[in-house]
């Protein structure tokens, strides 16, 4: 929900007369309509929705203190928030505190308000126990601005119990305005800047080993933008995608017993049509596993509008052509016959390194997109869930993120594999309580490292002899049946050294099953 600029800001002034805060944007229309709320103003349903979710009501040894704001501000109610962001980041350990209030001044008497001061806390038995101004200046050390000049120019709720604020760093140090009309023009210029930037079309691969998450970081980034997902279109390329299954193709249809064929549009042809007809929402087409198709044969005439460039617009086949004229099309990306990538369709990808044999893409079509590397994380930290994976064997538990980590070092050190085919924080998915599975994650994860990754590396693997101390290599048939294979696994997380300490402190103590 966009709030007043001039609202919340810190180390701004004007020269030579007073500027404060609000510390309040206006949910009501005109005194003559009776300050009813704007049903139009983009995210104050969900905004009203999270602050009665999250009302707080005060035990006995608590209280709300505002001592320090106007008294013609009538309290209705207040909110106690304990999930905070700023510019996406978790403001850790930190509450803050929204109001809802009606204010009672001559020239708005009824108007309703939400106010986020710096002056609210909760006190508990006397003292302070949550505190705004506390977490506002968490909030500017984490945009790295504790002495300079910001300004919040969004604020949203999220599943109802999240609290996301957008800010703008404007200068590294305090910053004095010659009038209140030059601060006004900079900041909406900042936020109309950062806005056409946020929503500016993007053709992105966001690649990286199996299992790095990042698929769930094109979820993560659209969450973070509010993209409902009615305007998400997902599709995984597979060997046998082609063109037709891309663009669309005439097929037979059956109608009373009478055959006759009919265009088919599929999911590049859905979202082109629903884009130029809804101008005003961005649309975004996901493509999982990009790759693992051949791309120059999927996109075929489509290739060029890539380049994003009005000056090489491209004629699309004859089928698609009709298609498109019998769709009333009436927008500038679609006119005289001749196509070009609508701005707001943004196109994201995702492509798993260790595949990229599969369909090698050719260089024309690689400097067309922008390119961001997901990495394995192994610190610990609340983004990071598979840190708290674990797999099970016997009465003991062996972390996932150190098996990982272990495992992972040994690949990227051999010059024959390297990094791209290390093991990712999300291979795989545990059951409840993040306990993995011993079947799974052998026929999973084992698999994989003695199928994909170690089956021509048999002496510098986890699987060898000399790394083992065996009489021979293991092969993936030395896991089964299962209970053969946990003494086998045993072995190479003994050898990984993870394997957690028996109690009396013997750490080659193996447990019987």
């Amino acid at each position: 929900m966009e709030i007043d600029h001039t609202s919340m800001f810190f180390e701004a002034s004007i020269d030579g007369a007073s500027a404060t805060c609000s510390w309040a944007t206006s949910v009501g229309q005109s005194k003559s309509k009776g300050y009813k709320f704007k049903n139009d103003k983009p995210g104050l349903v969900s905004f009203i929705i999270g602050l009665n979710y999250k009302i707080y009501n005060t035990p006995e040894n608590e209280e709300l203190d505002t001592k320090e704001g106007s008294d013609s501000r009538e309290l209705l109610y207040f909110s106690l928030f304990d999930i905070v962001f700023i510019n996406g980041v978790r403001v850790e350990n930190t509450k803050f505190i929204i109001l809802l209030v009606k204010e009672h001044s001559k020239s708005h008497d009824g108007r309703i308000l939400i106010s986020y001061p710096n002056y609210a806390e909760v006190k508990k038995g006397g003292e302070t126990s949550v505190s705004n101004k506390d977490a506002m200046k968490k909030m500017a050390e984490i945009i790295n601005c504790s002495k300079g000049c910001w300004f919040v120019h969004d604020i949203t709720i999220k599943n109802q119990d999240e609290l996301h604020f957008s800010a703008i760093v404007v200068h590294e140090e305090p910053k004095i305005y010659s009038k209140s009309q030059m601060r006004k023009k900079e900041w909406d210029l900042l936020v109309k800047e950062k806005s056409e930037k946020e929503n500016a079309p993007i053709n992105k691969i966001y690649f990286g080993a199996p299992g790095t998450g990042k698929s769930f970081k094109i979820s993560d980034d659209l969450k973070q933008k509010n993209v409902d997902k009615c305007y998400q279109r997902r599709v995984t390329f597979h060997p046998d995608y082609d063109n037709a299954s891309f663009l669309g193709a005439y097929q037979p249809l059956s109608n009373d017993n009478e055959i006759s064929y009919q265009f088919v549009p599929q999911i590049f042809t859905n979202v082109f049509v629903d884009a130029c007809k809804d101008p005003n929402n961005q649309y975004y087409l996901i493509i999982e596993e990009i790759n693992r198709g051949n791309c120059s044969e999927i996109f075929g005439e489509i290739f060029q509008l890539l380049d994003r460039n009005d000056e090489y617009p491209i004629t699309p086949s004859e089928e698609l052509n009709r298609y498109l004229k019998d769709k009333n099309i009436d927008s500038k990306f679609y006119k005289d016959g001749a196509m070009l990538l609508p701005d707001n369709i943004s196109i994201l990808a995702t492509m798993n390194t260790s595949d990229q044999s599969l369909y090698p893409m050719d260089s024309a079509f690689k400097r067309r997109w922008d390119w961001e590397y997901i990495p394995i994380s192994y610190v610990k930290g609340e983004k990071n869930k598979s840190y708290k994976y674990f797999i099970k064997i016997g009465k003991k538990k062996v972390k996932w993120i150190e098996f990982i980590k272990s495992v992972n070092d040994k690949i990227s050190k051999n010059p024959n594999l390297g990094i791209d085919k290390c093991l990712g924080n999300y291979f795989i998915k545990p059951e409840t309580n993040n306990k993995i599975a011993i079947d799974s994650f052998i026929n999973k994860v084992i698999f994989y490292l003695w199928n994909d990754v170690f089956k021509d590396e048999p002496n510098e693997s986890i699987f060898g002899k000399d790394f083992l101390k065996n009489n021979k290599n293991l092969t993936f048939e030395s896991f089964f049946p299962i209970d053969k294979g946990k003494k086998n696994l045993k072995k190479i997380f003994k050898k990984l050294n993870i394997m957690p300490k028996d109690p009396q402190g013997d750490e080659n103590k193996v447990e019987d099953q």
